[in-house]
């Protein structure tokens, strides 16, 4: 059993990478499982994908680091999902390349996964100061988060099976930002799924960068809102039609609507 952790990079420095990229090694080593580390360029950055592999061609040989230049398509959602369809890993473990994964984050969520048989899992993080941040402890939390307007779950903490994420969908190419809110509401709209939460951090992360992008993300939240709710105003109507209908079908006598139903399709179609 394989577990990928999944990062892309853009417009970082390469010593900054070559630090993640030797603090993921050192975990990846001391991990009682099978890990792989998965880190997808932009093309634009081949000059950095091809220092890096020469740099840890040992590692790339011995298939614990993956380096992909992606050249086909661009954006963050494009590369986590080109990095998810080449992993061959049961398991996909989230982190950004400028977020530090505790040592204990693999085993820790790994194991809780197979031992609840989970598609989905998360733990929380924390800040530099030490400020413990939560998300998501439960699926009530999931819906109250998603409620208040918020992303119920952070992509830095989250680990899911590859093979639900490839069911499911893809994270939404079309958006530069909240891509990974998109995704969990298709999670949240479209199935059930088994969810659990760790309370232990799994990283140290900064929250500064957010502050930067908050109103990109307010922006992009209503959109991807405004595109469910527009959907939900043609769905629930549908739906709450179909219901005094099959009630009908229960009280009516030889099946009369279902006769009904046959005698129009032989009128329209």
């Amino acid at each position: 059993m394989l577990v990928s952790i999944l990062s892309t990079t853009f417009n970082q420095d390469l010593s900054d990478l070559c630090s993640f990229i030797d603090h993921q090694l050192f975990l990846i080593r001391q991990s009682d499982f099978s890990v792989q580390q998965v880190i997808v360029f932009e093309g634009s950055e081949s000059t950095k994908f091809f220092e890096l592999s020469s740099i840890y061609e040992q590692e790339i040989s011995s298939s614990i680091l993956l380096l992909i230049l992606n050249t086909e398509s661009q954006g963050l959602a494009a590369c986590l999902n080109l990095g998810a369809l080449k992993s061959k890993a049961t398991y996909l473990m989230r982190t950004d390349t400028d977020d530090r994964m505790y040592d204990n984050r693999i085993n820790l969520q790994i194991s809780f996964m197979i031992d609840n048989n989970l598609d989905l899992s998360s733990m929380n993080m924390e800040t530099p100061s030490g400020k413990l941040l939560t998300y998501g402890p439960s699926y009530a939390i999931l819906y109250l988060a998603t409620a208040l307007g918020f992303n119920p779950l952070a992509h830095p903490s989250v680990c899911y099976k590859r093979s639900y994420f490839l069911i499911f969908g893809n994270y939404n190419t079309f958006l530069k930002y909240g891509e990974d809110l998109e995704l969990w509401l298709r999670f949240l709209f479209l199935g059930h799924f088994r969810y659990g939460h760790l309370r232990q951090p799994a990283c140290t992360y900064n929250p500064l960068p957010s502050y930067a992008k908050d109103r990109m993300n307010a922006i992009a939240q209503l959109r991807i809102r405004l595109r469910y709710v527009g959907k939900s105003f043609l769905l629930i109507p549908m739906l709450v039609l179909g219901i005094p209908i099959n009630i009908l079908r229960l009280i009516l006598p030889y099946s009369f609507l279902l006769r009904l139903k046959r005698f129009l399709q032989t009128i329209y179609m």
